[in-house]
């Protein structure tokens, strides 16, 4: 039997990309996958492709009410993952040209992420894990991110944060390996 058979697997951003994939994986293992995201129609449309127990929740992650409605229908559980991003490509730019809104929208994703984890926390199981999707931004900003890079460097903090603080819950924190740095350094 899978480790994630009957267990409850929350997914942030489940509408497409890694989030649906994961959902995927997880419902396959025999997991109940909660997919969450913005549009309704989106995640209704998303849930009729994953083989498995799924529930779609449309959620705004950037509303604290919305969130907590979604969470509260959850009665427990057992892993978070967070990857929903929106159109961050959209904010990318110099930062002397950056618009107050396109500042705004690339701090979203840690909004929301603090918004769904806050909202999530007590429901986790003590054997649980949240995961967080940062972006490559964190550690290796290409010019015009340098907002983006901030918001994403952000999460990985605040996934350290969470490791000490809410544990025995487990939130592993991404780890550069050691052929990157040495081609960085280069």
């Amino acid at each position: 039997m899978s480790e994630l058979a009957k267990q409850t697997v929350a997914i942030v951003g489940a509408s497409s990309g890694i989030g649906l994939a994961t959902a995927n994986a997880a419902a396959l293992q025999g997991a109940t996958v909660v997919m969450l995201s913005q549009s309704q129609a989106r995640i209704t449309e998303a849930a009729k492709t994953v083989q498995g127990t799924v529930r779609p929740i449309a959620m705004n992650m950037l509303d604290p009410a919305a969130v907590d409605r979604a969470m509260t229908s959850v009665d427990a559980i057992d892993h978070l993952v967070l990857t929903a991003a929106g159109d961050e490509l959209a904010c990318r730019g110099r930062i002397t040209d950056l618009t107050t809104e396109q500042v705004e929208r690339s701090l979203d994703k840690l909004r929301g992420y603090v918004n769904v984890t806050r909202a999530a926390a007590p429901r986790m199981r003590e054997s649980g894990s949240i995961t967080l999707l940062s972006g490559t931004s964190a550690v290796k900003p290409p010019e015009g991110f340098s907002v983006l890079a901030a918001g994403n460097a952000a999460i990985v903090s605040f996934g350290k944060a969470l490791a000490l603080e809410l544990a025995p819950v487990r939130v592993p924190v991404p780890v550069l390996n050691q052929r990157w740095n040495r081609n960085e350094r280069s």
